[in-house]
């Protein structure tokens, strides 16, 4: 596996590195999302277009985020089957588990009410959707689903925070 970073333009530049092993915890079975893990063969270079993200404290293991402002990123369709050549973000409120209850694992945004601005589509699954704490960016979930129907119209992410015990037994990484 190749994993490619530090780029806003698919046609650019951009760093890769070998991933010498991957961990998939494969619990995509009804209302349970799944997550991969990856380790690098080598360390990632800082950049501008390549930082670090936390991921949620341990405290926030159980915590929804609702009401929080999100941004989404990924690579979304832009017609025609095609995606985008730019890396794409936008917006999202998180909603209620009253609003959208997919699950404990996942959590529901959608774009700010009255916005019939863009919205995850097919390429943005697997993208980062990400809230900005103390100046700090955090990463809280994982796109994977779009779900319409009744008039409806939400995204449905990997919620982070569920994963965080996952994430200390394959990594070590102390969270603080």
């Amino acid at each position: 596996v190749v994993v490619s970073l530090g780029s806003a333009d698919r046609e650019s530049q951009r760093v890769k590195i070998n991933a010498n092993k991957y961990i998939w915890m494969n619990v995509n079975t009804g209302n349970h999302p799944d997550i991969a893990l990856f380790q690098l063969a080598s360390h990632a270079p800082s950049s501008s277009s390549i930082r670090p993200i936390r991921v949620p404290r341990l405290n926030q293991e159980h915590f929804k985020f609702e009401g929080a402002v999100a941004t989404a990123v990924g690579w979304g369709g832009v017609g025609g089957g095609r995606l985008s050549r730019y890396l794409q973000h936008t917006q999202f409120n998180i909603l209620t588990t009253s609003q959208c209850n997919l699950g404990d694992n996942f959590i529901c945004s959608q774009p700010p009410s009255g916005s019939r601005g863009p919205s995850l589509e097919g390429g943005d699954s697997g993208g980062p959707l990400i809230i900005t704490e103390n100046g700090k960016p955090t990463l809280i979930g994982i796109n994977v689903v779009v779900v319409t129907g009744a008039g409806l119209r939400y995204q449905g992410s990997t919620r982070v925070s569920s994963f965080l015990r996952f994430i200390h037994e394959v990594t070590g990484i102390a969270f603080r």
